[in-house]
Order: structure tokens, then sequence, then C-alpha cells
């Protein structure tokens, strides 16, 4: 494949004002600041990239691609490593401040209100279920909830996991059948 755009900064895409599908994967990108707006982009792969700050990143996405759907950035620093915990907390984190997106990293975005994101924030904040106070809680219902929040979390990643490995190519990740 012939490379046609080596500018980091973004500059020059602008005039791309019908753009779609933009993959900078292995860029040495560390910012989208000065990357101008592109409204009809839809899918963005920043993969393998120097991006280190994931709330300067999220807010240059909602202000230059309001119609982004699919977002890859693996391998970014601020990307933890798929399958970990903190990786589940990132997509939450992501799925929280760009509503839009439906696909993050190949695979899709998991909303606030299913019973994992819930669960995740209530262990990111470590907070205490809100309908009791902890010591009305007895010991077997603590042990349950524990128990029931590993096995969540843990099936979560397990999926993700999964569903991520299974797929051969870059590309091949934002193809759906309804596309051929």
């Amino acid at each position: 494949m012939k490379e046609i755009y080596k500018d980091r900064s973004g500059e020059g895409l602008e005039v791309f004002t019908k753009l779609q599908t933009l993959i900078l994967s292995k860029n040495k990108i560390e910012s989208l600041k000065t990357f101008p707006s592109i409204p009809t982009l839809q899918t963005l792969n920043l993969d393998n990239n120097s991006m280190d700050d994931v709330y300067e990143t999220i807010k240059y996405i909602k202000e230059k691609f309001p119609s982004l759907t699919n977002l890859s950035v693996i391998g970014n620093p601020f990307n933890p490593k798929i399958g970990t915990t903190q990786y589940t907390l990132f997509r939450n984190r992501i799925s929280d401040n760009l509503s839009q997106i439906s696909m993050l990293d190949g695979s899709p975005i998991e909303r606030a209100n299913d019973a994992v994101g819930i669960l995740l924030r209530d262990a990111e904040k470590k907070t205490k279920p809100a309908e009791k106070k902890q010591d009305e809680i007895e010991e077997g219902q603590k042990t349950t909830i524990v128990i029931k929040k590993k096995a969540v979390i843990k099936a979560t990643i397990d999926n993700l996991s999964e569903r991520i490995l299974k797929s051969n190519s870059e590309g091949n990740r934002f193809i759906k059948n309804d596309d051929l």
C-alpha cells in the first residue's frame, strides 16, 4: 500500500469533505488537537500511536468527529491491556463520554445502563450499594455480591477478549455482513 499521507498534525484532511473512514495506525500521533473537524467521519483507527491523554482524546473526538461510531485506539499509552479490569473501566469511560460510539477496539460498546457497567462504576468509585447501608447487609449477602461482581466482570472480559482475538485483520473489525 502506497503511503499518501505523512503529516501527523491532520493538516490537509479538511479537503476530504465526505470522508467516512480514516485509518491512521502506526503514525506516532500524540494528539488530535490540530486535526480538522470532519463531520462525516464514521470510522477512525488510531491504533499504535503515541496518544497518552484519554481525556484530551475524548474532548477532540467530541468536537471534531460528531458522526463517529467506530473507534479503535489499541496500542496507545492510555489504552490498558485488553482483558484486564482496567480495560473494562476504560471502555466504560469511553461509553460514558462518547455516546455516539457503538464500536470500540473492534467490539460493541456496552452502555452504562447494563449490569456490568453499573457494577464496574460502583467498584471504580468504591461506593456501597445505595439501597441498604453496609451494616444492614448480612454477611452472606456481602459474599454473594462480591462473587457476582467478579463473575460478571470475568464473563465480560472473556467474551470481549474472545471476540477481539477471533478477528484476523485490522480491516475485518469494521466490516459487517450488511456491508458486503
